[in-house]
């Protein structure tokens, strides 16, 4: 247990969870922001040093292989049918729910691997199931396989730069 391993004072900050004053067992409401510097270090990044305070890892984006060929709205239709959504799916995940940017950095880091896992044969049925939305979306250019690695790479590039400040050398300070 990460408490049993930690200082009382400091488990909070490390798991994102706030304790009551009287529950130190019990985590309530996770924050993103306080999950932040223990799941850096967890991932294997340095940790910054005392006192300062720096950016978390950006997850991959969308926002890489939007243009005016292809909407945001076509892409959201294809995340629908990637995670195949539909009426008696959590209202969370539709567009505009609260969890729908999670299932874009999903989608973006399937994509992202797309032709990695294509290559080492790994979660065929996944990428299937990429390419057939891809596919049936009616996506402008060449085959779906050709697209999805194409956007993987966009998506890649976009990724590395969003995390220059974890990768490149030393800490960027806020």
């Amino acid at each position: 247990m990460l408490s049993a391993c930690m200082p009382a004072e400091l488990v909070a900050h490390v798991t994102g969870h706030e304790m009551g004053t009287s529950a130190m067992w019990e985590y309530l409401d996770p924050s993103r922001a306080l999950c932040i510097p223990g799941a850096t270090v967890l991932a294997g990044w340095p940790a910054f040093p005392w006192g300062q305070h720096g950016m978390g890892p950006s997850p991959p984006s969308l926002d890489a292989i939007i243009s005016p060929l292809l909407h945001m709205e076509k892409l959201e239709g294809i995340v629908d049918k990637v995670f195949r959504l539909d009426n008696a799916t959590n209202p969370a995940h539709w567009k505009g729910g609260e969890l729908r940017p999670l299932l874009h950095a999903a989608f973006a880091s399937g994509v992202m691997y797309f032709e990695e896992r294509t290559k080492a044969g790994e979660m065929p049925r996944v990428q299937v199931v990429l390419m057939e939305a891809v596919h049936s979306s009616g996506v402008e250019g060449g085959d779906a396989r050709s697209t999805l690695i194409e956007w993987g790479n966009m998506i890649r590039a976009k990724f590395t730069i969003d995390n220059l400040h974890l990768t490149s050398n030393g800490p960027q300070v806020l």
